[in-house]
């Protein structure tokens, strides 16, 4: 989960308990409980409704039963979710904003709003990296002309495991709907990519500490392993019988990875930035990738450990066709018989 979504999370939660501490008081004191009352109340109730080990239980039970293996991810989920598009897994995606499209995505939807009533029609805004690149090819230096270089640049100005640019951000690599961003134009013409990069981030870089200086030092180093982590995204495979978080017992867990690779399979951790194959990295046994699947744990490439941020994976010719991008907690509370996305309609297309 990003720390962004967390910390939302905890405030909402803190606003229900103080609304509910500030009812219980009224109520002691002897005054009346008023219908304005019991409707801040039922709106307090609503922010502390979190799901638990058995809820992550019964959605695991049900991937088992659906014959889904392959659904959660131990890094950023939005690089597995334009591989799950381009595989034709799901036919688009949700998503806080229009990175994605910048990532590969063909079709994302933002800023999704849940109809409440009859009054209210659910509605979205929507990203289409056909009409983008459409749009943009009468600009005077065509966004079409650098199609192919987009996706690998924007994973490595959106890489979230090493220093950023300063006011880069996947989405800055389209730039306008008729301009290219000024540095992908540079990036294209630059005879070594590599070496450009180096000096961008010399120049440009978000992290300033002294304690971070090592990392920014050695992204270009990193980039091609930032690629290759887009290209082979790296999954959880859970297998068991009758699968119960409450007991680690009752189900295997392995990190591989989704799109098989060509040569040896052997050869993918050190690929995706792992020192050596997963079960291996910095001495970690694969059982200890069990408490980062348990939501107590989670390795980024330093090894420390931020909470896992999980994306679920709907079979194709299965409705919802969508993945939203989101931790479990927030895919676990989704009803499967009354949200139907691909029934909402735009009003506002982009």
């Amino acid at each position: 989960m990003k720390k962004t979504t967390k910390n939302k999370r905890d405030h909402t939660r803190n606003k229900s308990k103080a609304a509910f501490a500030r009812l219980l008081k009224k109520a002691q004191d002897g005054n009346d409980i008023t219908e304005n009352d019991l409707k801040d109340s039922e709106k307090a109730r609503k922010g502390l409704v979190g799901p638990d080990e058995l809820v992550y239980g019964d959605v695991l039970s049900m991937f088992k039963d659906e014959k889904i293996h392959h659904f959660s991810v131990p890094f950023e989920a939005e690089w597995q979710l334009v591989f799950f598009e381009q595989e034709c897994w799901i036919d688009y995606i949700i998503s806080e904003d229009s990175d994605l499209v910048a990532l590969g995505a063909e079709i994302v939807l933002v800023d999704v709003k849940f109809g409440k009533d009859d009054k209210t029609k659910p509605s979205f805004k929507l990203f289409s990296r056909q009409e983008l690149l459409a749009s943009a090819s009468s600009g005077s230096v065509p966004l079409s002309n650098y199609e192919s270089q987009v996706p690998e640049l924007a994973a490595f100005l959106g890489c979230d495991y090493i220093g950023r640019l300063s006011g880069y951000g996947p989405a800055n690599v389209v730039g306008s709907k008729t301009v290219p961003c000024p540095i992908m134009v540079r990036y294209n013409a630059a005879p070594d990519k590599r070496e450009f990069l180096e000096n961008k981030v010399e120049r440009n870089a978000k992290t300033k500490s002294p304690d971070k200086a090592n990392e920014i030092d050695g992204w270009a180093d990193l980039f091609p392993k930032v690629v290759n982590l887009f290209h082979y995204c790296p999954v959880f495979k859970l297998t068991g019988d009758k699968i119960s978080l409450l007991d680690s017992n009752s189900y295997t867990v392995s990190l591989e990875p989704l799109k098989p690779l060509t040569e040896s399979s052997d050869t993918w951790g050190p690929r995706i930035g792992f020192d050596s194959q997963p079960d291996e990295k910095i001495g970690i046994p694969i059982t200890e990738y069990k408490d980062a699947f348990n939501c107590q744990k989670m390795l980024r490439f330093d090894g420390n450990p931020p909470t896992p941020c999980l994306a679920p994976c709907y079979k194709k010719n299965e409705n919802p066709k969508v993945s939203t991008g989101t931790p479990l907690p927030h895919f676990a509370r989704l009803d499967f018989q009354a949200w139907r996305p691909v029934s909402l309609q735009p009003t506002e297309v982009k």
